[in-house]
């Protein structure tokens, strides 16, 4: 099946392509920009010159985001350094949640950047949203069909890449009539063991996978808008070099019927309703591997089921924003070890655990005066969760856990908040927010989850608190004609801060695990950073991208938190002449010598990094073309990155060349 995916791919991307069209304008098929909407002002266009990127590469620019590493697929996403169960990570607005207790198959993972519009993401005001968290939210809104003179238009991509000999393909098509519309992106991505910058094979690096996405719209005569998405990601033989195994397969299934319309009446502006259904598949196994000592299998499975409502309009000086949602999110995961010489051993490192999460988001800005507004949102979630496999109980009662029928929870999030324009062009934001999360399946009811990153077996811990936090923001903004400047500081006092803490009494499962850990609420913490960005276009042809952040993280006995990413400066050069453009990229991440060696850190060292693309436009007969290439790591530098697992470097220098075709 997978040889006869990729035939097909081939042949429609290398075939002559002779539907005729009017001439259109370049600046139409071009706009390959990501919008990432944030908390910070200065809304930042990623130009994406490499649009058969990773969606991961899009979002590590953003000085909010970062990525915590196992491999050269499916980076795990993290915002201020909290991460997992500490934020909310969507799609369109949907609820999606892992099959992998190693988080191997994070919510990112299934969307491809041809069939995503813009990243929103939200640190503080508006991250309550789709869902209590106490970090922040990224939801990845899926493109809309484009409206389009001509009834059928399309793009097909194809990209090589020297270091990986990769290959990747993409094909875009859009149908549509007055009243109804059609959209199919597919993607396919094969990339074998990467290289470093000291010229070794990384072992266990490679990836492959396929992604399908369809959606359709139907428009009513209200000026409604019926829409329907399909998405099928499918990966497979991938490796992950910083752990002890690989995944054979991992499979999502996403699809979601919703419903849109503006200028409802005078009260409300906006309506959006979906309903969704999710299922996702993961599968770990150690077959690939050499000197194993003892093989073993482990899938999960994840399925979800949700829908949700937004309203929102404008009376007298209010702004309000309204979202009732529900969603119900079901786990299991397994492990089956098979010694030499003896029967196969069984046990459930995810019990089947059923979620259920009603929700209800409240929003009112207050338009004071033009330069001034006050803003307050309150979210109100109640959540049953229930493990519902008696061996699971019984796994737990081992460790004298009593689980209840049903663990009912109850959580309030708020926030106030002022805007104020201090003059034209300069405005202070302020907000103060109370956050509370429910602790993930992993921290209530994994059993023996090996961390590879310390060495220790984790087991949950059914009777943990919620952890807690209160966070301040600020943050100063400046824009005039081609320059836009935002400075943001923020801080977060955590109570009931969550890690794994060592259970000397505890017999360890892995051959060779440095001991047991248990999930405890240690007691408080405190994360406080700075954030900066800014766009400068000191001529039409020229844009220049500068973003820079800094945390730092201490637990209530001084040590350090974990996974705290140092400082990072990223700049991005774009010029435009005509047809020709080209992009110059430059990173730089200062040593991290604040590290908590409980879990296993080690320090790391300062790089820089130098990417370059160039590129070219023009017409194929009254069609558009485009030809770009480029140099990841020019200077073929031997790094890491701070949050990168297992001591591994990154790819070295990479010479890619892609070609588009619009028509």
């Amino acid at each position: 099946m997978r040889k006869v995916l990729l035939i097909l791919f081939s042949v429609l991307l290398l075939s002559e392509v002779s539907i005729a069209q009017e001439e259109d304008s370049l600046n139409i098929h071009f706009l390959d920009e990501i919008e990432v909407e944030s908390s910070l002002n200065t809304q930042i266009l990623f130009h994406q010159q490499g649009q058969m990127d990773m969606v991961e590469g899009m979002l590590e620019k953003h000085p909010s985001m970062q990525m915590i590493r196992r491999g050269n697929y499916a980076q795990e996403p993290i915002i201020n350094s909290l991460s997992s169960g500490q934020i909310n990570v969507s799609i369109d607005g949907m609820r999606i949640f892992g099959a992998c207790t190693d988080k191997m198959d994070p919510v990112t993972s299934y969307i491809e950047i041809n069939n995503l519009s813009e990243a929103v993401i939200h640190s503080d005001h508006g991250s309550q949203k789709i869902g209590s968290n106490l970090g922040g939210s990224l939801d990845l809104k899926l493109q809309d069909i484009p409206t389009s003179a001509e009834p059928f238009s399309g793009t097909l991509r194809s990209k090589y890449s020297s270091n990986t000999s990769g290959q990747d393909y993409q094909a875009v098509l859009n149908y549509q009539t007055e009243k109804w519309k059609i959209r199919y992106s597919g993607s396919l991505r094969m990339h074998e063991n990467y290289t470093d910058g000291n010229g070794n094979e990384i072992q266990y690096s490679q990836y492959n996978k396929t992604n399908h996405a369809i959606s359709t719209s139907l428009i009513n005569k209200s000026e409604g808008v019926w829409n329907a998405t399909f998405i099928l990601d499918e990966a497979w033989d991938i490796g992950y070099p910083a752990l002890p195994m690989d995944v054979s397969t991992a499979s999502g299934k996403i699809f979601g019927v919703g419903y849109k319309q503006k200028n409802l009446n005078s009260i409300i502006d906006r309506l959006e309703a979906k309903i969704y259904a999710n299922q996702i598949t993961h599968i770990m196994d150690d077959t690939q591997r050499e000197d194993v000592a003892i093989h073993m299998d482990m899938p999960g499975w994840s399925t979800t089921y949700g829908s949700y409502l937004e309203l929102e309009g404008m009376k007298g000086k209010h702004h309000w924003n309204m979202r009732a949602d529900v969603y119900s999110n079901e786990v299991r995961a397994e492990m089956t070890m098979y010694p030499e010489n003896a029967p196969p051993s069984f046990m459930l490192t995810w019990p089947d655990t059923r979620r259920t999460v009603s929700g209800l988001f409240l929003e009112d800005r207050l338009h004071f005066s033009p330069s001034l507004e006050l803003y307050a949102n309150v979210r109100a979630d109640l959540s049953h969760t229930q493990m519902l496999s008696e061996m699971g109980r019984g796994q737990f009662e081992n460790f004298n856990y009593v689980i209840p029928d049903v663990d009912h929870r109850f959580i309030i999030n708020g926030l106030i908040g002022t805007s104020l324009d201090l003059s034209e062009n300069l405005n202070l934001n302020l907000s103060l927010a109370k956050n509370e999360r429910l602790s993930s399946v992993s921290e209530l009811y994994g059993f023996y989850l090996f961390n590879s990153f310390d060495g220790f077996d984790y087991i949950g811990n059914p009777d943990l608190e919620n952890e807690r936090a209160i966070q301040f923001s600020s943050q100063l903004s400046y824009q005039k004609r081609s320059l836009s400047l935002s400075l943001k500081a923020f801080n977060y006092w955590v109570s009931n801060t969550i890690l794994g803490v060592i259970e000397p009494d505890y017999d360890r499962m892995t051959i060779g695990a440095n001991g047991v850990k248990s999930y405890q609420n240690i007691g408080n913490s405190m994360l406080t950073g700075l954030q900066f960005g800014s766009v400068w276009k000191p001529i039409k042809a020229l844009e220049w991208n500068v973003t820079a952040s800094y945390q730092k993280g201490e637990l209530e006995n001084g040590e350090p938190l974990p996974f705290i990413q140092p400082f990072t400066l990223q700049n991005t050069l774009f010029f435009r002449h005509e047809n020709l453009f080209t992009q110059l990229d430059y990173t730089f991440a200062a040593t991290q010598n604040q590290i908590n060696t409980d879990v296993g850190e080690v320090a790391t060292s300062s790089y820089h990094l130098i990417n370059l693309r160039i590129g070219f436009e023009g017409k194929l007969a009254t069609n558009n073309y485009r030809v770009e290439g480029g140099i990841d790591n020019l200077t073929d530098t031997a790094y890491r990155n701070h949050l990168d697992w297992g001591g591994i470097n990154r790819m070295g220098r990479n010479i890619h060349l892609g070609l588009s075709y619009y028509f």
